[in-house]
């Protein structure tokens, strides 16, 4: 604690003569109740004050300067940690991963797998259920098919040391980049793997580890085959307003099919280099307002598929002329139609980013570990997921 003056005390604010128990500061008053500033005091006053000044100085020093200040210190750096590692997505094109895939988090945490149940029903057709009054008629018994899925988990861990020397560098400067650059940097490196294991997975797990974009589809029991070269011929920002409506309408019709008639899709992903060229106007020597072609593919997909918050989103992964550099496997750029629901395909995060307390076991070297679970993309209804891709 910083020394107290023999002469002077501290209550709330205010300053005492310990000699005489008279309030010196900030003021006092005289025999009659009138306030009389330190200034009154004259040199006597102005001693105080430099006395009191002095006093301060040094009992701050001194402060600052012991072990307990620096513990103090430490302490407040952890806390620092703990803000930079806060669980964020690394964005993509001012999205999220979370903007395209469901993500489940924190369940089966610390798991080697998780198992879904999917579900179907086996029971007779309606009309078989139907019969006449009186009529000695057996009842059919209905029934669900169920089928277990599951879904490889996979760890993530990476450490983090440093030394004595940079903590108390960082403490007596006030300057946190050398330890809070690494930790930056570590944390950047887990959203950009995450967000490239969300879009192409990681090819050396094979199908146990597969993105959005490059799913094993005909591995399905449930896959039907789409020729999509006959769907899509050329790029969309070079197509015309009939063109970009029918293809609208002939993807729709597929996937409608596909499903059983059951599901609509609810987002496109599109190579980033085919969505930049949409905002071309169809007709650039008339610029009319809604006339570019994002907008036109933007009203057919709303207005065919009956859903006003239908997404169209731009990845560089879609693109084959980007193969080489995220290892997608793709020849051709893809188109990916899907329903973004967590029952038809999500990404599981059982332990989410963590980073733990930093510790040492000889006092000089501290080290911390960031640690955390995934999995790939899980699509546990196939059909609701369709590729198409360019020629």
């Amino acid at each position: 604690m910083p020394k107290i003056s023999p002469i002077l005390g501290f209550s709330l604010g205010q300053i005492v003569d310990r000699t005489t128990g008279k309030r010196l500061m900030p003021s006092s008053r005289d025999t009659e109740g009138n306030i009389i500033p330190i200034s009154g005091y004259g040199s006597t006053g102005k001693q105080l004050l430099n006395t009191l000044c002095n006093e301060m100085y040094e009992g701050l020093s001194q402060l600052t300067n012991d072990q307990g200040g620096y513990q103090e210190t430490i302490d407040t750096l952890t806390q620092i940690y703990r803000e930079v590692s806060t669980q964020t997505f690394y964005t993509l094109g001012g999205k999220k991963v979370s903007d395209f895939i469901p993500l489940v988090i924190g369940q089966g945490a610390f798991s080697q797998s998780l198992l879904t149940f999917k579900t179907g029903s086996t029971s007779n057709q309606f009309k078989q259920a139907i019969f006449r009054s009186g009529t000695n008629s057996s009842i059919p018994k209905g029934n669900t098919a169920i089928k277990g899925i599951t879904q490889a988990i996979f760890n993530f861990a990476e450490g983090l040391d440093y030394s004595l020397f940079e903590m108390k560098q960082a403490a007596l400067f006030g300057n946190f980049d050398v330890i809070a650059a690494k930790e930056k940097s570590r944390k950047a490196m887990y959203d950009q793997g995450l967000q490239q294991a969300a879009f192409v997975g990681m090819p050396e797990f094979g199908n146990e580890f597969m993105g959005l974009i490059n799913q094993n589809l005909a591995a399905y029991d449930e896959y039907v085959p789409v020729d999509t070269g006959i769907l899509l011929d050329t790029p969309i920002s070079l197509m015309n307003e009939v063109d970009i409506n029918n293809l609208v309408g002939t993807w729709i019709l597929q996937y409608y099919k596909n499903t059983n008639y059951t599901t609509k899709p609810t987002d496109l992903v599109m190579p980033t280099s085919d969505y930049f060229g949409l905002d071309k106007y169809i007709t650039p020597a008339f610029p009319l307002e809604n006339s570019s072609r994002r907008t036109i593919l933007e009203k057919a997909f709303k207005a065919q598929t009956g859903n006003a918050n239908f997404m169209i989103h731009e990845s560089i992964y879609n693109q084959a002329d980007q193969a080489n550099e995220f290892d997608t496997g793709l020849t051709k750029d893809r188109y990916v139609l899907y329903n973004k629901n967590s029952d038809s395909l999500k990404m599981l995060l059982p332990v989410p980013y963590t980073v733990t307390l930093a510790n040492t076991v000889n006092g000089y070297n501290w080290e911390n570990v960031a640690y955390g679970q995934i999995s790939g993309v899980q699509a546990t209804r196939p059909l609701e997921l369709q590729y198409f891709d360019l020629p």
